[in-house]
């Protein structure tokens, strides 16, 4: 199938033009999917660079499919999550970048523990308390993960 993807000039529209009568298959599907994240990716403005969970237009998988693997040219290892409709989405995370993950999830799981076991919709979870001294690192600003 043919489809153009365009972007105007300021980057804030993103123009397609497909065939009329066009059929896709799921390969041409998946195809037209990463062409679509790409163009997004190009466009302004930018993606929100921290996470906010009520945020419209995040994707949420509940299948639990998740799987690691080293990856020594990056001296990393890769963390791939599955969404039955993306694919695998994959990151590189060095030994920091995984201990920071640790932190923050001890971090949460304080978090909605405090709360019975779930955080009010309605008002953002509170701080978590300052880490013992024999914890990892601290979690940087979102900006500034990746950094190391």
């Amino acid at each position: 199938m043919t489809l153009d993807i365009s972007l105007s000039d300021d980057r804030h529209l993103c123009r397609l033009a497909p065939a009329p009568g066009a059929e896709l298959d799921a390969a041409a599907l998946d195809a037209l999917i990463a062409r679509l994240v790409a163009a997004r990716a190009a466009m302004a403005p930018a993606q929100a660079a921290t996470y906010d969970p009520h945020a419209p237009g995040g994707y949420d998988a509940d299948n639990l499919l998740w799987d690691t693997a080293p990856d020594p040219s990056q001296r990393a290892v890769a963390l791939g999550v599955h969404h039955p409709g993306l694919g695998w989405i994959s990151l590189r995370l060095t030994r920091a970048q995984i201990e920071d993950l640790i932190t923050s999830y001890a971090f949460s799981l304080d978090t909605l523990m405090r709360h019975g076991g779930t955080v009010p919709a309605n008002r953002p979870p509170e701080p978590a308390p300052e880490p013992p001294a024999s914890a990892p690192v601290p979690l940087r600003h979102a900006a500034t993960r990746g950094a190391r």
